[in-house]
């Protein structure tokens, strides 16, 4: 069996996670038409359109997912650096998404305005976390598709606030989604978390360091390599911890998180 290089493992992995959150926004949009709709000739085109898409995006997904299904090796340090900002900013706003979630599934708001809203700034947090992260699928395996299917899961959720909301039923079905929620969200927040703040052995010499990038909180250890012009500002900007990890505490290259 031929050797993946790097480069061709980490365009797969790309390709895949692109597939996981294109694709399911592509299938929540093209879904097969309904007969009612075939029986209207001004909307019959659109309908045959929406059909071919789907179509497409399910050939298209069985394809990929067998000619990438090869994870990619270790992330990136260098490239994980420099997307810190986009990354921290991605981490943050998964983190405030999942504790909405979690508040949500415990208090079962009783009125549904209320309800539609709270799903509704989950999905903000959400969707900013797309954003920011969406030019770095290659570094993160699996987080497009968790993203994506919480996206789904809250905005099933707001569809219960929005329709049933009126019986028990619906307000336990609605804590249910938000706790699905939660369940999707815990690991993509520990993977964020570790894509931030872990560059312990990271060979970080060839890093386009600058004083945009935001250090604090990340820890390394002494066989981190950082660039000669950098590593001892680093070092005196760190806290030693007594297990040998150093944390980034008070970092003064005009950086702020």
């Amino acid at each position: 069996m031929n050797r993946r290089t790097g480069g061709d493992a980490a365009l797969d992995a790309l390709l895949r996670e692109a597939h996981a959150a294109f694709g399911a926004a592509l299938a929540r949009e093209a879904r097969p038409p309904q007969p009612d709709a075939r029986a209207d000739p001004e909307t019959a085109e659109d309908a045959d359109l929406d059909a071919l898409l789907h179509q497409a995006h399910a050939a298209f997904g069985i394809a990929l997912a067998r000619g990438a299904s090869e994870a990619p090796g270790a992330p990136d340090a260098g490239i994980r650096l420099a997307a810190r900002g986009d990354l921290l900013a991605a981490w943050l706003a998964v983190k405030r998404a999942r504790d909405l979630a979690r508040d949500f599934a415990a208090f079962r708001p009783g009125s549904p305005g209320f309800a539609e809203q709270e799903a509704g700034r989950v999905l903000a947090y959400l969707e900013k976390a797309q954003r920011k992260v969406l030019p770095y699928w290659f570094l993160l395996p699996g987080l497009g598709r968790r993203l994506s299917e919480a996206i789904e899961t809250i905005e099933d959720m707001r569809r219960i606030a929005q329709g049933s909301w009126s019986d028990g039923a619906g307000r336990s079905a609605a804590a249910g989604q938000a706790r699905t929620a939660v369940r999707l969200l815990s690991p993509a927040l520990s993977q964020l978390r570790r894509a931030v703040h872990e560059f312990r052995g990271a060979d970080l010499r060839g890093a386009p360091m600058s004083r945009d990038v935001p250090l604090d909180g990340i820890r390394w250890d002494d066989s981190t390599r950082w660039p000669p012009e950098w590593a001892e500002r680093v070092r005196q900007a760190s806290v030693r911890s007594d297990d040998g990890t150093y944390t980034v505490r008070a970092w003064t290259g005009g950086v702020t998180v």
